[in-house]
């Protein structure tokens, strides 16, 4: 395993420098950059970090959430399904901005390293969302991306309603305090 006796490296905030598009990465770029993202997350601010948002244009993240680790590599989404509303998702390149966004709640991702795998949020709880998030770094995109906009026929889950993470508990008591 690579060594994370690493300097942390400064996060790029601001939307134009999150907004370039990443290049493809190899194994051994990834294991170079993996350490640099542990090093610079704060697990206390956010679930995940891609490497656009340390200044390095590599489809590189990682991901930290549920007491595990994700390296991602090349990620990419092949199928997704089941959009609702996601409230006040943030993100670190973006300090202090939240909004109502709209996201899968199932998704399928394929990998480099973890190949291809099923996501969804009644089983796996804010995964499938992290997930999408980091992903859009990839491609350049942030959640102004994926910002609500008025939409017909998407389900709206209020406070009171189930969590659609799966856990069980009212929306409030759950991910809206995230």
């Amino acid at each position: 395993e690579v060594s994370t006796k690493v300097n942390p490296v400064s996060l790029v905030t601001g939307l134009d420098a999150i907004s370039i598009p990443a290049e493809k990465a190899t194994f051994a770029e990834a294991e170079q950059i993996w350490p640099l993202l542990e090093a610079s997350l704060n697990p206390a601010a956010g679930f995940g970090l891609s490497a656009i948002q340390i200044g390095i244009p590599k489809k590189v993240a990682i991901i930290f959430y549920n007491g595990k680790k994700y390296r991602l590599l090349n990620t990419e989404i092949v199928e997704k399904q089941n959009e609702v509303v996601i409230y006040n998702e943030g993100c670190l390149s973006l300090p202090g901005v939240t909004m109502n966004t709209l996201r899968c709640v199932d998704i399928v991702i394929q990998d480099d390293v973890l190949g291809k795998v099923a996501l969804s949020g009644h089983t796996d709880g804010l995964l499938p969302i992290i997930f999408q998030h980091e992903i859009d770094h990839f491609e350049g995109k942030s959640i102004y991306n994926h910002r609500l906009e008025p939409v017909k026929n998407v389900i709206k889950i209020g406070r009171n309603d189930l969590c659609p993470c799966g856990s069980g508990k009212k929306y409030k008591k759950c991910c809206i305090g995230d």
